[in-house]
């Protein structure tokens, strides 16, 4: 059953940079062609990159119209998700990873999975945003968004009231990454699945 309680509150990481941060360095494939849609894809880059989200948008989607078939477009629809996340649009962000989340050799697979995670929790579908983020530990264990991946798993659980599986993630967290800054959120979560199971005292210790 999906998290109804009031101790669920959504702390969805707006200001979660470093997933998002690889698309700043994202050059353009080259292309040879007199008239390159590479120049377009770069104009596009360079309105996220300034945080003109709105003109990034457009400016991806024109060129992903234009030239369905050009080396750029991943990076396209990964840059492309990360405007409609900076602006909320949690579903819109979701269609364009969907395009390229299956792509092991994408350069930005991992962001992309950890991303799709986030807009899926923002959006309370908790079951697919938990296979996203366990995508991540398990495919990527090493990669700098794994911790941010399995906190995020143990927050998704929760909210599916999946609250022993949450508990269990919260200890391998606190294992494997016993001294992250996001050890707070996870303790958090878990203390909430253990109010969840009517286990209050277990929960006041994990404050």
């Amino acid at each position: 059953r999906h998290m109804e309680s009031r101790y669920f509150p959504t702390f969805l990481a707006v200001t979660w940079c470093t997933a998002l941060a690889g698309i700043c360095f994202a050059a353009p494939q080259e292309d040879s062609r007199p008239d390159s849609a590479a120049r377009q894809y770069s104009a596009a880059a360079g309105l996220l990159n300034r945080g003109l989200y709105e003109q990034a948008a457009a400016e991806y989607q024109k060129f992903l119209a234009v030239d369905p078939e050009n080396k750029n477009v991943p990076l396209a629809h990964y840059g492309l998700a990360v405007c409609h996340y900076r602006l909320g649009k949690f579903q819109s962000a979701v269609d364009e990873l969907e395009r390229i989340a299956k792509d092991d050799s994408f350069q930005f697979a991992a962001e992309v999975a950890c991303m799709l995670g986030r807009c899926q929790l923002a959006l309370r579908q908790f079951e697919p945003a938990v296979k996203s983020f366990d995508r991540v530990v398990k495919h990527w264990p090493d990669h700098a968004l794994a911790a941010d991946a399995a906190a995020g798993a143990v927050e998704a659980l929760m909210g599916a009231g999946e609250h022993k599986t949450a508990l269990k993630q919260a200890e391998q967290f606190a294992a494997k990454w016993k001294d992250s800054p996001l050890k707070w959120r996870v303790e958090t979560y878990a203390a909430m699945s253990e109010m969840e199971l009517a286990r209050d005292l277990a929960a006041a210790r994990r404050f």
